[in-house]
């Protein structure tokens, strides 16, 4: 009703000693300001840092509830800052990840799958962009952002509900009540390029291999995540054939990993890790794939695999600090945390397999590669 945050959720857990809260505001990455940086420089004014992701966010842990009081003060409080130091220190900041071979395999994965669709762009901008940045439009920026309507403020610990409220309506003043719309552009199913590589001053390959999916205006369901949470802990698990095959052929590291990596407008599958061959990982797990789509997961492996990603996401429980984190992420999306545990619980073979049909195409994916300089020199 912008006298207090829009929506305020909170879990009591009676054995932890420190409360941990998140503080998220959604839609920043999506609007088109962000592309200038804009959005990136804010939180540097407003509270000297920030998170990088799809949504700005942050999380603290306190002894004190009442510390939640400076939290709201530093959000809320009147931007005042030198523009060109904060300009400065951004730019540090692009060149810093412009040269760290993880962030640059992902981006670079994105770019090769995504022709228009703004995830695909860095968060922080660039260089040229962030020169762009005046105190009008980064004004603009965090008035249709930072308000209390599209914030949303997630508590978990031994605390109080309504100190929590008591402290946030004190703190927080009336505001007019509105809440950006962001608007995406049509978004093509093929990918741009099937290969994208790199080469920076590294001992060992990374790669990063995904598989675009078809998707429209609206998220995933909750139904539909439990479904792909399950198809993916068969086939690429660390106790999947798939995961051991790459270990027996020395193709893999600790460091292998998969994401279903989805929000407005887009959704892919993401393999990840470290190889000395990434283009034979790539091939072994298409191959997988193709095995996967042509026999079904079966029902011993599908229990097997469902009762494990339930036991998961129950065990995340015993965390206030995942507990916060995944209230805010799932409330960002229209979600509710038991609803999404409740899913995991009453999935079916017969939708799992149903669910594969429409995910891991091997037509529709992109490889990103980032090689050792050594690799270069030798081409």
């Amino acid at each position: 009703d912008g006298h207090h945050l829009h929506r305020r959720s909170l879990l009591r857990q009676p054995r932890p000693r420190r409360l941990v809260r998140d503080f998220g505001v959604s839609g920043t990455r999506e609007d088109d300001l962000r592309r200038r940086g804009v959005d990136h420089q804010q939180p540097h004014g407003a509270h000297g840092g920030h998170k990088r992701g799809r949504a700005a966010q942050g999380a603290l842990r306190y002894k004190d509830i009442h510390r939640l009081a400076v939290c709201c003060q530093c959000v809320f409080k009147r931007l005042d800052m030198e523009l060109e130091k904060e300009r400065g220190i951004i730019g540090q900041e692009i060149k810093m990840y412009d040269d760290d071979p993880s962030w640059r395999v992902m981006f670079n994965l994105l770019g090769a799958m995504y022709h228009n669709h703004p995830v695909k762009v860095d968060i922080a901008g660039t260089i040229e962009s962030i020169e762009q940045i005046n105190k009008a439009n980064l004004y603009k920026c965090y008035n249709d952002f930072y308000n209390p309507n599209n914030m949303i403020l997630c508590v978990a610990g031994n605390v109080r509900p309504e100190d929590v409220f008591k402290i946030v309506d004190e703190m927080i003043k009336p505001n007019e009540n509105k809440v950006p719309e962001c608007i995406f552009p049509d978004e093509p199913y093929n990918v741009v390029t099937d290969r994208v590589e790199q080469h920076f001053e590294i001992a060992m390959p990374t790669f990063q291999l995904g598989f675009k999916e078809k998707v429209g205006k609206e998220r995933v369901t909750d139904e539909q995540l439990a479904q792909t949470d399950i198809i993916l802990q068969s086939l690429a698990s660390k106790s999947s054939k798939l995961y051991k095959k790459l270990l027996d052929e020395n193709l893999i590291n600790d460091s292998f990993g998969y994401e279903y990596f989805e929000g407005v407008g887009y959704a892919a599958v993401i393999f990840s890790g470290e190889s000395k061959d990434p283009d034979k990982v790539a091939k072994i797990i298409k191959e997988a794939i193709e095995e996967l789509h042509k026999n079904g997961i079966d029902k011993e492996e599908f229990d097997r695999a469902k009762k494990l990603v339930y036991g998961r996401n129950v065990a995340m429980l015993n965390s206030p600090e995942n507990i916060s984190n995944a209230m805010m992420s799932l409330t960002f999306a229209n979600r509710e945390l038991f609803h999404a545990i409740e899913c995991i619980a009453n999935t079916t073979i017969e939708q799992v397999n149903d669910r594969l049909k429409h995910q891991l195409d091997n037509k529709n994916s992109s490889l990103s590669v980032v090689l050792p300089m050594s690799g270069k020199e030798e081409k």
